[in-house]
């Protein structure tokens, strides 16, 4: 029965996702017409007990996780990742590069599929609804929490925390100093709330050619983005800062952490 409701609830989240705030409502109202919690609150996987939004005791999985950014569903142990042992940062680093790749791959089926449908305006609900879907289906699949981030937002869920910040400036000193594109990622050991150790790892994100995807219909000179799309992205958007982009030029970064024994 759990199972059935979470599988609703994922279905009318892709449709009705406005912001996380609203969908934490649609998840009180969900356990409130069911008199229990069909959505928990992760502490399974996590390692912490329960906790409330916006709570200083809570981890920083479980805040993302009630913020909805990902972990959107975990009603077991079993369906999540465990911990990962830190014993070797090269092979942490290469099942951090498989999820990211994972992702890129679902992340570009979907928005294909979006574009043969209804073209760059479909697309749009790609990046606003399918991506933090998918990024939630890579988390609990493999136990590597991942997400994308950019110094030039359109959604704020993709705000950068500090070291994320960090690399994505280093990325953009590295592409000025003629850098290959696939030497812009890096990789630590990081302490976090407290005396959380933390696997994090992060990687460029470049802005394709045209032939190998329109990225820069929505995305491009805003001078030359067709007004349809102008007008979907001004109403869903209002405060978007992702326009002016070129092919070759960063667009951003998939970031990826895991907690540490």
């Amino acid at each position: 029965m759990r199972r059935i409701l979470a599988l609703i609830a994922a279905s009318l989240f892709l449709l009705g996702w406005q912001n996380a705030k609203a969908y934490q409502g649609y998840l009180n109202s969900v356990n409130d017409a069911c008199g229990e919690m069909v959505i928990t609150d992760c502490s399974t996987c996590h390692g912490g007990g329960s906790c409330s939004t916006d709570s200083a005791a809570c981890t920083p999985e479980q805040i993302a996780y009630q913020s909805g950014e990902y972990c959107y569903f975990c009603p077991t142990s079993t369906t999540c990742g465990g911990f990962v042992e830190q014993d070797n940062e090269e092979i942490m680093a290469a099942e951090a590069r498989e999820a990211v790749g994972e992702f890129q791959s679902r992340l570009m089926a979907a928005f294909r599929e979006a574009l043969m449908n209804g073209g760059p305006v479909d697309a749009i609900g790609v990046c606003a609804e399918i991506a933090p879907a998918i990024a939630s289906e890579i988390s609990r699949e493999t136990g590597w929490m991942v997400r994308r981030v950019t110094t030039r937002t359109r959604n704020p869920l993709g705000t950068p925390e500090d070291w994320e910040l960090e690399q994505l400036r280093k990325f953009e000193r590295d592409l000025n100093k003629s850098k290959p594109a696939t030497k812009l990622e890096a990789y630590r050991v990081k302490r976090e709330s407290g005396d959380r150790e933390y696997f994090r790892y992060i990687s460029g994100i470049m802005i394709p050619p045209p032939e190998v995807a329109p990225c820069v219909a929505c995305h491009g000179d805003p001078n030359s983005i067709d007004p349809a799309i102008k007008e979907i992205l001004a109403e869903e958007y209002p405060h978007d800062r992702a326009t002016g982009y070129a092919p070759g030029d960063l667009r951003g970064a998939f970031t990826v952490k895991r907690l540490l024994d």
